[in-house]
């Protein structure tokens, strides 16, 4: 066998060893933290986007309905970046100002990131929802709380897009 076809043969077999630990990592995100789906009913509350690709619905738990819940639908194109969104939310759930992550749940074929509910949407929602509230001064709170949020998740050493 010449020399290109044992590193062809190499970078092939690296590939698949990349994949399975890929798919390993894959699915280990998708088995912990799962919730039961029957513990939630969905509420009448239009659905809205979260970003530009994730549908968002209210749900609250049937124990208790004062207990809302973001539920957002998980298409098989949006896996990678919710893995990703899994990873950082797991690794802050404790932390104040950071979204919080209870878990993914699935109803057959569809799976669903379960967070807590902001009720007035993203920063993007609210302030596109509420321009009249943000004057020049809470402009700038919001931009330095944004500031120390990120410097913050840099010195943690948390990779965000």
């Amino acid at each position: 066998m010449n020399n290109d076809m044992e590193e062809f043969l190499d970078k092939q077999m690296e590939n698949e060893n990349n994949l399975e630990t890929y798919q390993l990592k894959y699915d280990e995100i998708f088995q912990a933290h799962q919730l039961v789906f029957s513990d939630y009913i969905k509420t009448d509350e239009e659905p809205r986007r979260d970003g530009t690709y994730l549908k968002v619905t209210k749900w609250v738990n049937v124990n208790n309905e004062n207990e809302e819940y973001a539920f957002k639908n998980i298409s098989e194109k949006d896996k990678s970046g919710v893995q990703n969104q899994v990873t950082i939310l797991r690794e802050l759930h404790d932390w104040q100002n950071i979204i919080k992550f209870y878990g993914l749940t699935n109803d057959g074929n569809k799976w669903y990131l379960v967070t807590e509910w902001a009720e007035h949407g993203n920063l993007r929602e609210f302030y596109i929802n509420r321009k009249d509230l943000f004057n020049l001064k809470l402009k700038l709170r919001v931009s330095l709380d944004i500031a120390r949020g990120l410097n913050f998740l840099r010195n943690v050493e948390v990779k965000y897009k």
